[in-house]
């Protein structure tokens, strides 16, 4: 009886270890498949990580031409304006000159009538 009892008590030894080492494996197996699942998660982001600042960066490049094509048309409109500022200056110059000109012909016409008249005046004396 002692020695069946032994034998019960080394097959219950044997089924206890073999149930400890089936926990081992399983808890081996979720470890590994936790690791994998992880490098999965980790490969996702960092693809998503990646998406983003390539995208970022392209919304970049569009936001810069975008923004130097307006100041060149800026730059385009001052530079037009400042011509046509400077033709008007030139044309009222030139306007300016006409008008001195034009007022020392009419100058020098009424000087001139003056005279004939004062000639005029004087034959007739």
């Amino acid at each position: 009886q002692m020695s069946q009892q032994f034998e019960e008590s080394q097959l219950l030894n044997k089924e206890e270890k073999r149930r400890l080492e089936d926990q081992i494996k399983e808890g081996e197996r979720i470890r590994r498949y936790k690791t994998i699942e992880m490098g999965r998660r980790y490969t996702r982001i960092r693809e998503e990580m990646t998406g983003l600042w390539r995208e970022a960066k392209s919304d970049k490049k569009k936001m810069e031409t975008k923004l130097k094509n307006r100041l060149k048309d800026k730059d385009n409109a001052i530079a037009r304006i400042t011509e046509e500022v400077e033709n008007a200056i030139l044309t009222q110059e030139e306007l300016r000159q006409n008008q001195e000109k034009i007022a020392k012909e009419r100058d020098n016409a009424i000087e001139i009538q003056n005279d004939m008249e004062r000639e005029f005046v004087k034959s007739l004396d």
